[in-house]
């Protein structure tokens, strides 16, 4: 079986590590880089908590620091919901690891070109490392097989009443992306709002081995909700629609990320232009359900594969 080739662009955060453990126990995915962007947290940060997760699960894939700062507007990060590590504070073993020597941007482009397949990109965070990806290796476009995006909202934001906050996060990165022509697909704030694991559900999770005893714990955290309220797992939708895209609900749209001070980070589209216009595939709904029970057994086939 061909393995789909994937690389994970990431800001490590709580909701991430949902994404990123089943992602790297998947048997039908080869997950071949992580790349980290400052976002949740600054990139030293995000970079060390994703040779973090590694090393605890002991899976040996290459971390490239990307980008420092967001193209031109300042960065501003989401501690307040994943901590001050972005990783809620767990405590993991003493680091061992190190990124490679290699930037990011550098190790995503000689990832993707050096693939026989077209590779999957997911996008966990702002968009900076992707589009400095495409504005220097512009070669590397005819080798993506797709984006998928968490990010953008076609209701409210989450920073502002307008953003997302990967997308305000480097505004001017997001439009280069959603310009590029590339396969995309943006799932944001009015469909992972929706996406919501509740106590039975981490209740299950818990029961992992130490795998699962450290994701129950770093979401103890998670300012997105309460265990009895419900956590959101934004990011883990990318994974999520990679693997079943017929978890969600989805229509071709063509959108603009505004860059304006006043507009900063809103996603909008143009309800006059036709679908042949369209940019990108937008999540427009999800089944709850369906979403939950792919959590649960993404996670717990992970938990089988390391503790097997």
């Amino acid at each position: 079986m061909q393995k789909q080739p994937v690389i994970i662009d990431t800001d490590p955060g709580i909701d991430d590590a949902f994404a990123i453990v089943p992602a790297l126990f998947n048997e039908k995915l080869d997950v071949q880089l992580i790349s980290t962007v400052p976002g949740n947290v600054n990139v030293d940060l995000t970079t060390e908590n994703a040779l973090s997760l590694l090393q605890f699960l002991d899976v040996d894939i290459p971390v490239a620091k990307g980008a420092e700062n967001p193209l031109i507007v300042e960065l501003e990060d989401a501690s307040y919901y994943h901590g001050e590590t972005g990783l809620g504070g767990y405590e993991f073993p003493p680091l061992t690891r190190k990124e490679i020597d290699k930037n990011g941007i550098q190790a995503m482009a000689e990832t993707i070109l050096s693939n026989e397949h077209d590779t999957t990109i997911l996008a966990l965070g702002p968009l900076t490392n992707i589009a400095l990806l495409l504005h220097t290796f512009p070669e590397v476009k005819d080798h993506i097989e797709q984006i998928i995006i968490m990010g953008g909202s076609l209701t409210h934001g989450n920073t502002t009443s307008i953003a997302e906050f990967n997308i305000y996060s480097d505004p001017h990165a997001a439009e280069m992306v959603f310009e590029s022509g590339l396969n995309m697909t943006m799932i944001g704030l009015n469909v992972t709002y929706d996406a919501i694991i509740y106590t039975s559900q981490i209740e299950k999770i818990q029961k992992m081995g130490e795998m699962g005893e450290m994701l129950t714990s770093i979401l103890s955290y998670y300012r997105s909700g309460t265990f009895e309220s419900g956590l959101r797992m934004h990011d883990s939708c990318t994974l999520a629609y990679l693997e079943d895209p017929s978890i969600f609900r989805t229509e071709k749209m063509k959108v603009k990320v505004l860059t304006d001070d006043y507009g900063r980070g809103a996603t909008v589209i143009n309800l006059d232009e036709s679908s042949s216009e369209s940019n990108m595939n937008v999540a427009v709904g999800i089944n709850v359900e369906r979403f939950q029970e792919w959590m649960v057994d993404s996670l717990q086939q992970a938990a089988d594969r390391l503790y097997d």
